[in-house]
């Protein structure tokens, strides 16, 4: 039999596609809410940091361990969901119609961000631990753990040299963050500062 004679189902049958080109333009509300409470957080810790400096007697160094141990663990608690969104289930995020040195500058600072999280609540409390001090948030649970070869100077030096050195390479992270989302906000007139904000609506990235 011709093969002239079988239909042309390649023809007949419509293609199957999936439309993919329609791209979310903003950050979904979970990860506006833990961006913007790590954010507030992270003001709160560093505020706390100049009132834990000018703490003058023990009852008071002791109360200030214990705030910052409380907001120190909620911290902790956000920066693990994010970590666990971005990384692991890596929930859709907005393309940002930006030059390509802007993105890989800006993947950089992100990763480093999400490095210096997780390494500050980590040193902070290894820190703790090394000096035998207090980790009780908001009081109801002790999460202190005793060295068990003690007090160890060294240990602890070495601990807090590098939790300090983290909270210094935070802070200029979140300036270079921070201008950056200025400088589109301001200057570029874009709509990346958008993206994790509940302002206007904007454009479809197709």
């Amino acid at each position: 039999m011709s093969t002239h004679s079988l239909p042309n189902t390649s023809q007949n049958q419509p293609a199957l596609t999936t439309n993919t080109s329609v791209k979310t333009t903003r950050y979904d509300s979970l990860y506006k809410v833990l961006h913007w409470l790590v954010g507030s957080l992270i003001l709160l810790m560093l505020i706390a940091k100049i009132g834990f400096a000018n703490a003058i007697t023990t009852e008071d160094k002791l109360n200030m361990l214990i705030g910052h141990s409380s907001i120190g663990s909620v911290l902790a608690l956000l920066i693990i969901i994010r970590v666990v969104k971005r990384f692991v289930i890596k929930s859709e995020r907005p393309i940002q119609t930006i030059p390509n040195w802007q993105k890989r500058l800006s993947g950089i600072v992100h990763l480093a961000l999400y490095f210096c999280l997780i390494m500050i609540p980590l040193t902070g409390y290894l820190s703790a631990s090394f000096h035998q001090l207090p980790v009780m948030p908001f009081t109801l649970i002790n999460l202190s753990r005793v060295s068990s070869s003690g007090y160890v100077e060294a240990d602890f030096l070495l601990m807090r040299s590098i939790h300090e050195n983290m909270i210094n390479l935070l802070i200029i992270l979140l300036f270079v963050h921070i201008g950056g989302a200025l400088y589109h906000k301001f200057i570029k007139k874009d709509d990346v500062m958008a993206t994790m904000t509940p302002s206007k609506k904007i454009k479809k990235v197709e």
